[in-house]
This record gives C-alpha cells, structure tokens and sequence, in this order.
C-alpha cells in the first residue's frame, strides 16, 4: 500500500529567525491578495516570497515569480537562514485551537510519501480540481525542486499503532513553537530514533491515504514526476522526485470540517417561484440563517443570501436527485448537501456554469460580494460529515471543487522537503 519515508526537512535556522510566527503562512490557495501583502511586510524571510510571489509589470521567462522563488530559497540555504536537519526524520506536528467555544487538539506526522496514480487506489482524493492552479503549481515545483507545503491527509489508524511514540514525543521540548494571529498554537518535533521511524513506517505501509486538501499540489507532482520520468527514461520509483511531504492525521479523530459558500452571478434575477418547486423557502433574519440550517441539517438545508434577504432553502423531496444524477451512483454520494447544491439548485434551477461562481469560506465576505453587487447572489450549505467524507472517498467518487474546508490549516513554512 502507501510507501513511507523520513526526510531531511529544510527548516528556518532560529538563532538567525528570532520569531517562526513571522516567517510562517498558511496555505497558498486560501491566500487574498490583502494577506500576501500583510506576509510581504511582516518579514523579509516570510515563505510567501516561495509559495505565493507577487508577480511584476516586467516578468518574462527569466525572472518572474517562479525564478524568484527558487533564487529566494537558494539565496536562504546559503545564508543560513534556512538549515537542513543532519538526519533524516519524521515531524509530529501538533496544533491546538479553539472553535465555536471549545478547544481542540490535532496531531499528526508530516512524512515524505512516494506517489502514486489514483487508479492504483492507494492516495484517494476527494474532489476535483481546477486546471490553472495546477499549471501554476507546476512552474512553481519545476523551479523549486522542493514541496514547499505539506499536502493534508488522513489515514485510518485503529487507536494504537504510533499514538505511544507520538504521546512519548509531544512530551519533550519541541524544535518549533509558535502562536499565530488566529490563537492556534503550532508544535513541531523531530522524530528521529530508527526504532521509532520503522514502526511508523511499517504500521502506515497497509494504510489507505486520503487526501484532505492539497489535491491540486498533489496531481501536479504526479505531472512533474511523470515529465522528468519521460525525460530521463529510467525510473525505479525510488526516485525523490516521486515523493512528496504530506501531514498525515488519523481520521478518526475529532474534526472541525467547515463549508465552502459560493456566490453566483450570470443572470440577472432569481426566479423564487422556481425555487418553490423543488425547495420550501423561508424568509429570515439574516443573523439567523446559518443557525436555522443547522437545526435543519438532516433535511438538506441551504441558505441564500439575495437582494439584502436571507432565505432558508429545504428539499422538497429527495425523489428529484434520481432525476440529476444517474440511479446507480453511490447513494450516499447522491445525497450530499455539495452535490444537491451543484446538480440541483445552481445547475438545473439557475443554469449556471462553473464560470458563474466564487468560492469562500467566510460568510461575511461573501455577503459583501453580493452587497457591492460584484456578484449576485450568496449560497450557503452546511459542511460535509466526515463519515460522508469517508463513505464517499473510499467508494472512489469525486466531490465538486472546495466541497470541504477542514480547519485549522497545516502552516507553510514549518518545513520544506527539497529534492533537486
């Protein structure tokens, strides 16, 4: 099954990097421009200038974000504001935060993974991809020659297994610690010891991954793995550039899995009426709405932000989806809020097309949009269970792009995994 390897990691030297917090960010696609503004000022070493430069008036094929990425992360491992660790290591990262009034801890190991295609249902994804992030992501790996960012994944453990040797390691002082602007606390050890680096290896090998988020970065590393393999014409699959650096969580922990809300444009009203033949509508208050379909969320309730009102969409009748969606698909696919959403209310009732519509986990943001009247409308939908999750990904079916939102983010920046 998976193949799992310890790596050398590339981490910021702290006796040059006096605060790992101002150096760090989170993952480049949940990035606006305000906030790589905000990581370019914050430090000059920030790992912005790697996974998301700014782009110049003058770019051309030889200097543009890209290049300068790979000369920032030279320039860095020369002067020794980033170091590679002397031996080869597996990093419990650990992450304590608050949501919704409660506290929560996730732990998991950041670990290189050799590659595989999806056919060979070893690394499963979850949903499907956009084209232009992967070509970006592609320049950015063929300039690079590193995984900047760990890819987030799970597997599912059964309580035992490496929960000892990580209980045993999160007791000691970590290598990275830190504190970041949203109060999540961020804990990294090096898991050196042979003994303990082949238990985890052997107890992951018969392990099925799940890819979480990161599915456009991991399908680009397929895509460089597969150009240089035409290139050089021999590949063994040892290769260090058929790997790459994946934080992996044991699924059956607790989660906080948040929606993706979508705003639409590409028409210039809705028709409530035709709403009302497949959907009961309630007007209510627009500080109300997202708590109304959660007490709603066994019955498919979505949300609608329109012309400065918010409305409580509730399927009619569950009969219709055999219409959109072929009889044979996987029930509980059929059945998923994200998927009634797309097939049902912005495909066959709106008509709109994937151009049509805007992603973003933030509810006021999207209001926002909808109130400058950059779009027209706001859905909003309740997130993805994680056996949803599960059922769906083991039955190796794909959910539409931004089904899932599983927070907090792994950090950028903790550690880099070169390769070339």
């Amino acid at each position: 099954m998976a193949k799992i390897y310890p790596f050398q990691g590339i981490l910021y030297n702290q006796e040059k990097i006096k605060d790992i917090s101002k150096v760090t960010a989170l993952p480049y696609d949940v990035i606006s421009k305000r906030v790589q503004d905000d990581y370019y000022q914050l430090d000059s070493y920030n790992i912005i200038r790697l996974i998301l430069g700014k782009t110049r008036p003058d770019d051309n094929q030889f200097d543009n974000k890209y290049t300068r990425a790979r000369d920032f992360l030279e320039q860095w491992i020369k002067s020794d504001i980033l170091k590679q660790d002397k031996e080869a290591s597996i990093y419990l990262y650990k992450q304590d935060y608050s949501i919704f009034q409660q506290r929560h801890t996730r732990k998991g190991l950041i670990v290189s993974v050799r590659l595989e295609d999806f056919e060979d249902k070893i690394i499963l994804p979850h949903e499907r991809t956009f084209s232009a992030p992967k070509e970006d992501r592609l320049q950015l790996i063929k300039a690079t020659r590193a995984n900047l960012s760990p890819i987030f994944a799970f597997y599912e453990g059964d309580g035992n297994g490496v929960e000892q040797i990580m209980a045993a390691y999160s007791k000691k002082q970590p290598i990275i610690g830190l504190r970041d602007n949203d109060k999540i606390e961020h804990k990294l050890w090096a898991i050196n010891q042979l003994q303990d680096i082949q238990i985890i290896t052997d107890y992951l090998k018969d392990k099925s991954i799940f890819i979480a988020d990161g599915h456009h970065r991991y399908e680009t590393a397929l895509n460089f793995r597969n150009e240089v393999k035409r290139e050089k014409g021999q590949f063994s699959g040892e290769e260090q550039y058929n790997r790459i650096m994946v934080y992996l969580v044991d699924i059956n922990q607790s989660f906080t899995v948040l929606p993706t809300y979508r705003v639409i444009k590409g028409l210039e009203n809705i028709d409530l009426g035709k709403l009302k033949e497949f959907f009961w509508v309630k007007t209510v208050k627009n500080n109300e709405l997202l708590s109304r379909m959660k007490k709603e969320d066994q019955q498919h309730a979505f949300g609608m932000y329109y012309k400065k009102k918010s409305y409580l969409l509730i399927l009619r009748d569950e009969l219709v989806l055999e219409q959109l969606i072929d009889s044979r698909e996987l029930k509980i696919w059929k059945k998923l809020d994200v998927m009634i959403l797309h097939k049902l209310l912005i495909e066959h009732i709106l008509g709109l097309d994937k151009k049509d519509i805007g992603y973003s986990s933030d509810e006021k943001k999207v209001v926002e949009l909808v109130d400058k009247e950059e779009f027209l409308a706001a859905l909003f939908l309740n997130p993805v269970r994680i056996e949803e999750f599960k059922a769906v990904t083991k039955a190796h079916r794909l959910m539409p792009q931004k089904s899932t939102y599983f927070y907090p983010k792994p950090l950028s920046g903790l550690v880099i995994n070169k390769f070339g």
